[in-house]
């Protein structure tokens, strides 16, 4: 009888004991650290803006007398966008016609009756001078004789001196008019004086029409018809065309690993399922020590046409890739921030492992030392404590 229960013992205890171990030892998910290719990529929040926005405005005081262009609309350089009136310019032009129809009366009279009269006086003058020297030579000669006085003689003289004077005034007033003379200049001058305010006049009265300094898309309509505008008044919004841009604050924690030329993923906040590409073509070089931030721009080679200015997006930046990186999930890390670690399965418990890491992706983070290809980590490593005994319940997918 006392055999028969030593044996039930026998037999009892390692059951009991497998039990206990069995209900005692937590069974662990697990997964082996695994080779493959990873991505690390950072996310930001931006803005589409257009390489340039330029303020079209009128240099005028002028009343907007239509609006050729429609909010949305393409423009190339140079196309009218805005024509306005004002009619003090138009009387200004009026004048200005008048100026340079009075200097070209002015030019022709001088040609055509000035220098022909001019000319006419000088051959009077000088056949005066001849008349009143032969006087003087016939009164001297008499005088020696004495048939004429000494008075008369200086009479001639006197008469012949002045005839002389007026020679030289008509040759000066001719030679004033001729081409290379002063009065004949001072008259061009005039003329090219009132050309040039005529042509400053039709400058300024192009401007009435508000061309397109580039080519570029027409963001707002700040005017319509009737509006008076003043200079430096801006009368509508451009965005120049070229490369869009998309800005972004990038935290500065992850400047260290955004560089130029980096491709990018960007989803609009009203199309979140369209993506396109877009690169890192700028990094500010300071940092905005309110927000901690980095200021970053993207170019966009190819944009989609739902795509506007100001618009809202998302922009997910590819930093880095390897094709054969040591890898294991991310949840399986703590104190990634700092001294990273996991729980490595060994000889049949949880055993804490310091570990070196390399990228950092969504889901799965590289390791650049501390465990080897194919060793069982806890995917849970919360579930347990180093150092306890586990079983390991399945290989987590």
């Amino acid at each position: 009888m006392r055999l028969r229960w030593l044996v039930v013992i026998a037999v009892l205890l390692p059951l009991a004991w497998a039990v206990h171990w069995l209900l005692s030892v937590p069974r662990v998910a697990v997964e082996p650290v695994g080779v493959g290719p990873l991505e690390q990529r950072v996310v930001a929040t931006g803005r589409v803006v257009s390489p340039e926005r330029i303020g079209v405005g009128s240099v005028l005081v002028a009343t907007v007398a239509e609006v050729l262009v429609e909010e949305g609309a393409r423009v190339a350089a140079g196309a009218p966008m805005v024509r306005l009136v004002s009619s003090e310019l138009d009387a200004a032009v009026r004048s200005a016609e008048a100026s340079l129809r009075l200097a070209e009366v002015r030019l022709r009279q001088l040609e055509q009756v000035q220098r022909p009269l001019a000319a006419e006086t000088r051959i009077q003058a000088e056949l005066q001078l001849r008349q009143a020297q032969r006087d003087y030579r016939r009164a001297a000669e008499l005088a020696k004789e004495r048939f004429v006085s000494q008075a008369e003689v200086e009479a001639r003289k006197e008469a012949m001196d002045l005839a002389a004077s007026r020679l030289r005034s008509a040759e000066q007033s001719l030679a004033a008019l001729q081409p290379d003379g002063s009065e004949y200049l001072a008259a061009v001058a005039n003329l090219e004086q009132a050309r040039a305010a005529l042509a400053q006049i039709h400058a300024r009265q192009q401007e009435t029409l508000i061309r397109a300094p580039v080519a570029a898309t027409v963001l707002r309509r700040l005017v319509e018809p009737g509006d008076v505008v003043q200079p430096g008044t801006p009368v509508l919004l451009l965005a120049s065309a070229g490369k869009t841009l998309i800005e972004a604050q990038l935290d500065e924690r992850n400047l260290s690993l955004v560089e130029l030329g980096q491709p990018a993923l960007v989803a609009a906040d009203a199309y979140p399922r369209q993506l396109f590409t877009a690169s890192v073509s700028f990094i500010a070089p300071a940092v905005d020590a309110q927000r901690g931030t980095v200021e970053i721009e993207l170019t966009v080679d190819d944009p989609p046409s739902f795509l506007r200015a100001d618009m809202t997006v998302t922009i997910d930046i590819l930093v880095a890739r390897q094709e054969r990186a040591l890898t294991v999930p991310r949840r399986a890390v703590r104190d990634i921030g700092r001294q990273p670690w996991l729980l490595v399965a060994r000889d049949g418990r949880a055993v804490r492992q310091a570990v070196r890491l390399g990228l950092l992706g969504d889901e799965r983070v590289q390791l650049l030392d501390g465990v080897e290809a194919g060793e069982l980590v806890l995917a849970d490593p919360d579930a347990v404590v180093a150092g306890q005994r586990i079983r390991i319940d399945e290989v987590a997918r």
